[in-house]
């Protein structure tokens, strides 16, 4: 799959400004749709979401974890799945593995983070909300306005909308002890979190073992997963680190965006090509005409 050059030279501006991987720049109430293809990396399996939102996905694949034929702005997945349509509407599958994940609140939603039995939204209105596994306090989400949301093994971190960041939930590594500043991007793992600020400087806090060096480099983007953290550099290649070896060695080239599942990742290349890596168990790692 190759990008028309005028989508190339859009996608490439996009990269090089910085844009955060939720499209935080959007106005209060605007529809969280990006336009731009997106990878995406889950438990066991992998999905390219196209321009047009259609899912493709391969690797692990249940029945019951068969995307809903719609068409999608935004999906985040692990074991469970969820999706954002294009003008906000929030659905979740499959809702009988997750533990009611799937039982959300009401509302239409800008961004949406799931891992394991746990989700959190934030609402066109900004407005936070959790849901599933009560375990941790999870649910517990602090109140006022609210940029972007990342949920990690048993910590969340979200960036409020004057860019400062708040973390809830298990603090054994320090993971839920944010650094001060303001912020434009947010990733949580197993035992850490990372955000990029406004000068395109990464700031990572938990279990040091799992990003290591890549705390106070610049990057276009940075992403965590299970126990690594991998960035975009500001050249668009990838440099990766962390606890699992699996990841540890990225593939050469240039990306714009990358995602992070449990033992594997994926990213996409400035010209629509997917690139996958790590613990192969499923096919998670080879993409359809990769």
């Amino acid at each position: 799959m190759h990008l028309r050059p005028l989508f190339l030279a859009l996608l490439l501006a996009v990269a090089g400004c910085g844009r955060t991987t939720r499209g935080d720049d959007r106005p209060d109430g605007e529809p969280p749709y990006s336009g731009y293809p997106r990878v995406l990396a889950g438990a066991g399996n992998s999905c390219l979401l196209d321009a047009a939102g259609r899912l493709s996905c391969w690797g692990h694949l249940s029945e019951s974890l068969q995307p809903p034929p719609r068409a999608f702005a935004l999906v985040d997945f692990e074991l469970g799945w969820c999706g954002l349509e294009r003008d906000g509407t929030l659905s979740c599958w499959p809702t009988a593995e997750m533990n009611d994940v799937g039982a959300f609140p009401p509302g239409r939603y800008r961004a949406v983070s799931t891992r394991g039995m746990h989700a959190c939204g934030v609402r066109l209105d900004r407005t936070l909300v959790c849901w599933g596994d009560p375990q941790g306090g999870l649910n517990d989400s602090p109140g006022g306005l609210f940029q972007d949301v990342a949920v990690g093994n048993r910590h969340v971190c979200a960036i409020r909308a004057d860019g400062t960041l708040v973390c809830w939930g298990a603090n054994h590594n320090g993971e839920a002890n944010p650094p001060p500043g303001a912020f434009v991007q947010i990733s949580s793992g197993s035992f850490m979190s990372c955000a990029r600020n406004i000068d395109n400087v990464v700031a990572c806090w938990g279990a040091q073992e799992t990003f290591g060096a890549i705390h106070n480099r610049q990057a276009r983007s940075v992403h965590t997963g299970g126990k690594s953290t991998c960035v975009i550099e500001l050249d668009g290649t990838l440099t990766c680190t962390g606890a699992n070896d699996h990841l540890s060695h990225p593939p050469a080239g240039r990306f714009v965006q990358m995602d992070i599942g449990v033992e594997h990742a994926c990213a996409l290349r400035a010209d629509g090509s997917v690139a996958c890596w790590g613990r192969d168990l499923y096919g998670e790692t080879k993409p359809p005409g990769g």
